[in-house]
């Protein structure tokens, strides 16, 4: 394996063992408001909660995307036996490409819980809240960006990544 695979192995660790699970946290806390306004689709609240879960199922979306498609094929690309697979390895590009979009909306997401919050009276579930959109606009984003910055660092220099990319 490349000396690059560690470092990739440990930042996916990192978002998988810690960033994403605390995330999903956050969301198991908010969830008992959240039927509330189900059961009551009058409850002035409805708008935040339809937010939440919209941010939610985002969330969701790209945590599936990356477990099932993105981390396997990064490191596939490190690893020397899945190079000689007779199964292709998809473009890491593209599949880059497709995570920052889904990124983006989730960030997009966030801001416009944050604004919507400030226009609410949550009582007790105005802190859970609140760290949930901190947690995405502060460690999501640095954590995403240093994932994103490392995957292309790879792509233009890494020999396991172009030696992928060469045939």
């Amino acid at each position: 394996m490349c000396a690059h695979a560690d470092n990739t192995n440990e930042t996916i660790e990192l978002l998988v063992q810690k960033l994403y699970p605390a995330i999903q946290h956050q969301f198991i806390l908010i969830s008992s408001c959240n039927d509330c306004v189900t059961s009551n689709p009058d409850n002035p609240n409805a708008a935040l909660y339809n937010l939440l879960n919209e941010l939610k199922n985002e969330f969701q979306s790209l945590i599936t995307y990356e477990n099932k498609l993105v981390f396997p094929s990064v490191i596939k690309v490190f690893d020397k036996k899945g190079a000689n697979e007779n199964s292709p390895t998809p473009s890491i590009a593209d599949l880059l490409k497709l995570t920052k979009s889904k990124e983006q909306k989730i960030v997009q997401l966030a801001t416009e819980v944050q604004a919507e919050i400030s226009m609410m009276d949550l009582a007790d579930k105005e802190a859970t809240v609140n760290k949930l959109i901190h947690l995405f606009q502060n460690d999501f984003v640095s954590e995403k960006n240093k994932w994103n910055n490392m995957i292309q660092a790879r792509l233009d220099s890494c020999s396991c990544f172009i030696k992928q990319y060469e045939s």
